[in-house]
């Protein structure tokens, strides 16, 4: 009974006492929830619920608040330093994913990884995720600031922005129990860095915009892996969960025209591709497992170090970026903006502004730092613009930067947030940009007070000498403006909105109908005898490599055309101005879109916003349209000759497909690739710049894949045209081409038109020699015009002739008894061995004779033009080499040709005469034609119906000669110099150069000596007494004499 008694005691005192732990939690419970409930009622003070459900945070900025930013030194920066030798990143998370797996997924990836990062996190999104706040805690990871919701703009004012840091740093605080010391928001001003200090943090983090990554950086592991593989010293890589739009220095956006037709349509003038994003917990996967891979150390973010602000303004101003100048807004309403400057009394500014209220217009005013604050405050009470201008000029790029930071604060701490700065003729213009650039303001250059009234322009009145004159200067502007309804507005209204006009139907219709169906031609090669040639880079998109191709082609003394596309224009605007600046040229690339299709008003509308957009961004003017040969229509060409435009397209293009994925290793293969491509005289030659994978991401500065192309094509194709004297280490300098813009080869004074005058001197149907009777008489006829060579002598090698024929027909070669020698080169070659031969016999005043195998030459007539121009003679060598007597496999035996091969032989060289009359048929020099009747047997044998053939269709002399140097088959320098020096033995060519001797060289590229040995054979005849003469100059005299 007592034992029962006992247990029911136990069980009371066991129940009370779980009841008491129950009731204990209870309380704890209900403190934590009515601790958070009232931190919750805390923060929703702050917020005002919008009509759309978005939430608005009220902040108050009191003035001891205020008094401290005044106070403030600028937090400290903590960044990286790619120049550094130590090679180590710190990771920066900014925000957080709407979805907790995904967060989780990556605080796992961390774990896993054993690196600590920083979880740049919003105090709104802290609020909301308590529990995962508190797992980094645990896990070691690094907590930041990220503003009160991670929107936070250099657009708010002062007050505002003062009053969210300093709530977010609180409520931050709170949250993590904590005191968090840094911050990251994509601001980047004085007042910003001020108010960070003023609220709490010690330090503002700042990664270069390249390591801003978010789900769009990278479609794939490869990608990501690239990227990484481009890191340089300490790096501070920033992934942005949240999605906010980051970078901090961005250019603003331009709204294109749209077809008026097609109000949906979109400007995206690239190829198709299949949207793909990396998660950003695939992102954050890959990139930790590519560092690891790397050997890149992650370390903290601390370890990294900090700069005081003005050091880390001096570091960042060595390698500046450039904010664009405006000189004007796009706009596409009849808006304009007066300016001011240089108002520094009450006086002068009462007198504009009652010239203002007078026509109800409104302007800006540009103050600088001795503008009294007092008249400050009064003109933005009245409403109008206040911006940002200097005196004295900025000079320097860091004292600019200082210059602009204190007066941007300056006015920041007086409400007011200047979006401009109006460039003067004592600044340093570079430096101004370049500190505008970091302080975020727009350099802008307004134009005269009395210039003419353009919408979205700018005009400048000058307050420093206000007298009656100034006032009937802007009277007249404003009466005018009101006179043609212009509307005048402040300058930061049209800074802020860029819209290109749309070109209306009528406008198209007009242009269509002044243009008359006049086409652009469509250039793929300039027609010009200058030894250049154009590199045309297309496919802009790989920032490192563009400039990388430029600096090369620059460093040779050369410049070369970039084409672009709309979006690579509005993209890659910082790599087209340095471009520009190095004097390269800047063309446009049309490709059709829905939007933009391959008719008349597709390809204006696209054009237009082209030209609009250089002309605004770049101040210039494309003068070049390139088109793939698909995309060359009537009605595209139409639009181009209508804008007075060029059509072009390209030679050839040099980077094959599927080499993307190259690297340094693989140029070697990919030279390979293009060992049959040769550069011409005239040519255009395309290298698509955005091709190679491991580019992508690559940092200015850094060497590209891309870079090691561009050189090895140079040193392969480039350098290979130039004479290379034997025994010398440098190319001939007067050999080498140059490289130069497209449009610089348009309008080169060596352009020629081919020759539109047919010639009947040479046709298949003719029979000039078969109108001769008797047969002696035609016998006779090919005796004093056939000159024949010392190894086609007997009727086994001429078959058709008898041995009485073949003893009275030329068996020696040489044109006369006389001192002189005759050069001459057969067949055809490149600009790699012609051009070596050119300069050689320029160089030595020799004038030759080249005897041309026609089969190729309309794929380089300018090379062929060159040689006539140079004063050579030019001559037939048949269109397809076929010979005149046919020999059979051993050839031990020849026979004449049948009648079908007459007939065919006669097509072949009529078709040969009529290209080179077509490409060379107008050249004279010194009054002398370049294209003669003279033709040279291929292989020098002969048969009686194939030389009849020769002379029956007009040709009037056959020539071989008495030199045959085989000079294709040497395989040393020595070995022809010898022979042409020494004499051939009977054994190897049989020939010794004397009088009048005729000798046969080759213009192929493995005839690779001959110029070699001309240029030292050369002096030594010239030595010896010998003069050099053209074939023609002598075949009259040969006629003549021939006999005596």
């Amino acid at each position: 009974m007592k034992k029962d008694k006992r247990q029911r005691k136990i069980k009371t005192k066991t129940g009370l006492g779980i009841l008491a732990l129950v009731i204990a939690i209870g309380v704890i419970a209900l403190g934590y929830l009515t601790y958070r409930a009232v931190k919750v009622v805390q923060l929703s003070k702050q917020v005002d619920v919008q009509v759309d459900g978005s939430q608005k945070y009220k902040t108050v900025s009191n003035k001891k608040l205020w008094k401290q930013y005044e106070t403030s030194d600028p937090a400290d920066i903590i960044t990286g330093n790619p120049d550094a030798k130590k090679q180590e990143t710190a990771i920066v998370f900014a925000g957080l994913s709407e979805s907790s797996e995904t967060n989780e997924k990556i605080l796992d990836y961390l774990k896993q990884a054993k690196i600590q990062a920083t979880f740049a996190i919003p105090a709104a999104s802290a609020r909301e995720n308590d529990g995962f706040i508190k797992e980094l805690k645990k896990s070691g990871q690094k907590l930041a600031g990220n503003g009160l919701t991670g929107t936070e703009t250099a657009s708010l004012s002062a007050a505002s922005l003062l009053g969210k840091l300093n709530l977010a740093q609180k409520t931050l605080g709170q949250e993590s129990r904590q005191q968090v010391k840094q911050l990251y928001l994509p601001i980047s001003n004085l007042s910003f860095y001020k108010m960070a200090q003023a609220t709490g943090y010690e330090q503002v983090i700042e990664p270069k915009d390249s390591d801003v990554l978010d789900r769009t950086s990278f479609k794939t592991k490869t990608a990501v892996s690239t990227y990484v593989s481009h890191l340089t010293g300490q790096r501070i890589i920033l992934v942005n969960l949240a999605q906010v739009k980051q970078p901090v220095h961005q250019e603003p956006t331009i709204v294109a025209a749209k077809p008026a037709l097609d109000k949906q349509a979109s400007l995206n003038d690239q190829k198709s591709t299949k949207n793909q994003e990396l998660d950003v917990d695939q992102l954050t996967k890959y990139l930790l497992a590519s560092l690891k891979k790397q050997k890149i150390p992650v370390v903290p973010l601390n370890q990294l170090g900090k700069k005081s602000l003005a050091e880390y303004m001096q570091d960042l101003l060595q390698k500046p970026a450039y904010a664009p100048v405006y000189r004007y807004s796009l706009t596409r309403k009849k808006e304009i903006a007066p300016v001011f400057r240089d108002v520094a009394t009450a006086k002068q500014y009462q007198a504009i502004k009652k010239a203002l209220k007078k026509y109800q217009a409104t302007g800006s005013f540009f103050v600088d730092s001795q503008t009294p604050l007092s008249l400050v405050k009064q003109i933005k009470q009245d409403g109008f613009g206040v911006e940002i201008s200097s005196q004295t000029g900025l000079l320097t790029k860091m004292t600019a930067w200082k210059y602009l930071s204190d007066n941007q604060e300056r006015l920041t701490k007086e409400g007011i947030s200047p979006k401009a700065y109006l460039l003067g003729k004592n600044d340093q213009v570079k430096a101004a940009r370049a500190a505008a650039y970091e302080a975020d303001l727009i350099p802008v250059k307004a134009q005269a007070g009395n210039s003419k009234l353009e919408s979205g322009y700018y005009y400048e009145f000058s307050g420093e000498k206000w007298d009656q004159n100034s006032k009937k200067k802007l009277d007249a502007f404003l009466q005018k403006a009101k006179k043609e309804k212009y509307q005048t507005v402040k300058i930061s209204s049209l800074l802020s909105s860029q819209k290109i006009k749309r070109l209306p139907s009528r406008q198209i219709q007009t242009l269509r109908k002044q243009n008359s169906g006049k086409k652009s031609s469509y250039q793929k090669m300039v027609l010009t005898t200058e030894p250049a040639l154009s590199l045309l880079f297309t496919n802009l998109g790989h920032g490192a490599a563009d400039l990388d191709a430029g600096r090369i082609v620059k460093s040779r003394g050369g410049q070369a055309t970039f084409a672009a596309t709309y979006s690579e224009l509005v993209d890659q605007n910082q790599e087209i101005e340095t471009l520009l600046e190095e004097g390269h040229e800047l063309a446009l690339v049309y490709q059709p879109s829905s939007a933009f299709p391959a008719t008349f008003k597709g390809t204006v509308d696209y054009l237009h916003n082209c030209l609009a957009y250089a002309k605004w961004r770049y101040d210039y003017q494309p003068k070049l349209v390139f088109l793939a040969p698909k995309n060359a229509k009537k009605g595209v060409l139409e639009a181009i000759k209508a804008e007075g435009m060029q059509a072009i397209g390209a030679s050839q293009s040099l980077i094959k497909a599927k080499t993307n994925d190259s690297s340094d290793k693989t140029i070697k293969k990919n030279m390979t690739g293009i060992s049959k491509v040769r550069f011409t005289r005239g040519g255009i030659e395309r290298i698509n710049l955005g091709y190679y994978d491991q580019d992508e991401g690559a940092s200015d500065g850094s060497s590209t894949v891309m870079g090691s192309m561009v050189k090895a094509i140079l040193k392969a194709k480039l350098d290979a045209i130039a004479y290379h004297p034997n025994g010398k280490k440098k190319l001939a300098k007067a050999s080498e081409y140059q490289l130069k813009t497209v449009t610089s080869l348009l309008n080169s004074k060596d352009k020629y038109t081919f020759n539109s005058k047919k010639s009947d001197l040479v046709l298949a149907g003719k029979n000039d020699l078969a109108k001769l009777h008797p047969y002696w008489k035609q016998f006779a006829y090919i005796q004093r015009h056939y000159l024949g060579s010392n190894f086609i002598t007997s009727p086994v090698k001429m078959p058709g002739f008898d041995y009485w024929e073949t003893n009275r027909l030329d068996q020696v070669g040489r044109l006369t008894n006389k001192k002189v020698l005759f050069l001459t080169f057969d067949d055809w070659g490149t600009d790699q061995s012609i051009n070596k031969l050119l300069y050689v016999l320029k160089k030595h005043r020799v004038k030759a004779t080249f005897f041309v195998l026609t089969q190729n030459v309309q794929n380089n007539p300018n090379l062929l033009r060159s040689i006539a121009e140079d004063g050579h003679e030019v001559a037939s060598h048949s269109d397809s080499h076929t010979p005149l007597a046919i020999a059979n496999k051993s050839y031990t035996r020849y026979h004449s040709l049948s009648k079908k091969q007459v007939k065919s032989m006669r097509k072949d060289l009529a078709r040969s005469y009529a290209k080179l009359n077509k490409y060379v048929g107008d050249v004279k020099v010194d009054g002398k034609k370049a294209l003669s009747l003279d033709f040279r047997p291929p292989t020098l044998e002969v048969s009686k119906n194939g030389l009849e053939t020769v002379f029956n269709v007009g040709f009037k002399y056959a020539i071989s000669g008495d030199v045959s140097t085989n000079d294709y088959e040497k395989k040393s320098f020595a070995s022809l110099l010898n022979a042409l020096k020494n004499g051939s033995p009977s054994s190897a060519d049989d020939y010794q150069v004397t009088n009048g001797s005729v000798i046969v060289m080759h213009m192929l590229e493995n005839a690779k000596y001959t110029a070699q040995v001309l240029d030292v054979m050369i002096p030594i005849w010239q030595k010896e007494g010998y003069k050099f003469a053209t074939i023609d100059q002598y075949t009259k005299a040969y006629s003549q004499n021939w006999g005596k």
